[in-house]
């Protein structure tokens, strides 16, 4: 088992390596990515701004509590930008019959398509959102305890593959549909902008949806909760370790399944 761990960390990091020397032919694109990221990012804080300066709270959540939200969203979309950028790829891979060469490589499909590309504009994101919620957390550091913090790391860290594994699945109904685009991904994907606030201030119909069907609320609301001790957020994300071996069991059979379907160009 440790060998093959090895081996897929060395082949990774070859796949990686290739992807990084073509990305870096267009430096002045990925320039342009980087800053677009920080503006955005400002102009979420803005919007956050402007509502604070009507109201003190927000379902009892003040405007540093929901910038730590924020913040802690906008840098899992920087980190699934950069690592789990390959399965938006396979739309293409699909209508190209570019999935024939993975299919004949003696290494998982799976793993091809998610070591296949990065997005270095993922890195403002990271950043940015590192940034913005240090910011949040020293303003808020009077309501937070060490052990907080660890535990808030620690399962934060778990449930990072969340997002791997709903971008996964969500770009998977390529297979079905058969469709050149692929218009549910990038609504799922959108689905995750609820997720850059307190899930509490939405109706209950959008709190289940964004903790059952697509839990991007395990990589932003309830780690927050957790740190800060906030009710029944703070007990849910107790089940991280749970919800993110699920999601990611559930996204690879989905794939595998889907590549049963898959017939090639044919030519």
């Amino acid at each position: 088992m440790g060998q093959k761990f090895k081996r897929y960390v060395y082949l990774y990091k070859r796949y990686i390596s290739q992807e990084l020397k073509r990305l870096l032919e267009y430096q002045l694109d990925f320039f342009v990515q980087f800053v677009a990221s920080f503006i955005m990012q400002f102009a979420g804080l803005v919007t956050i701004w402007g509502i604070f300066t009507n109201v003190h709270e927000i379902n009892g959540w003040g405007y540093w509590e929901i910038v730590l939200v924020y913040s802690m969203m906008n840098f899992t979309i920087g980190f699934g930008e950069i690592f789990f950028e390959g399965p938006w790829t396979i739309n293409g891979l699909y209508l190209r019959g570019d999935m024939d060469y993975l299919l004949i490589k003696p290494l998982p499909v799976v793993f091809q398509v998610f070591a296949s590309k990065i997005g270095l504009h993922g890195i403002g994101n990271l950043i940015s959102g590192t940034v913005i919620f240090i910011t949040a957390f020293l303003h808020c550091s009077d309501k937070i305890t060490l052990t907080s913090i660890l535990l808030c790391f620690l399962l934060f860290i778990l449930a990072l593959p969340i997002r791997g594994a709903v971008i996964l699945a969500s770009n998977c109904i390529t297979f079905w549909t058969k469709a050149p685009g692929n218009a549910f991904g990038n609504l799922i994907h959108n689905v995750g902008e609820y997720t850059k606030y307190p899930i509490t201030i939405y109706p209950k119909a959008i709190q289940f949806v964004v903790t059952f069907l697509v839990p991007y609320a395990f990589v932003s609301f309830f780690p927050v909760s957790l740190l800060l001790d906030k009710g029944l957020g703070a007990k849910i994300m107790w089940f991280v370790p749970i919800v993110s071996v699920y999601s990611v069991y559930l996204s690879i059979k989905l794939f595998r399944k889907g590549l049963t379907l898959y017939e090639s160009v044919g030519n």
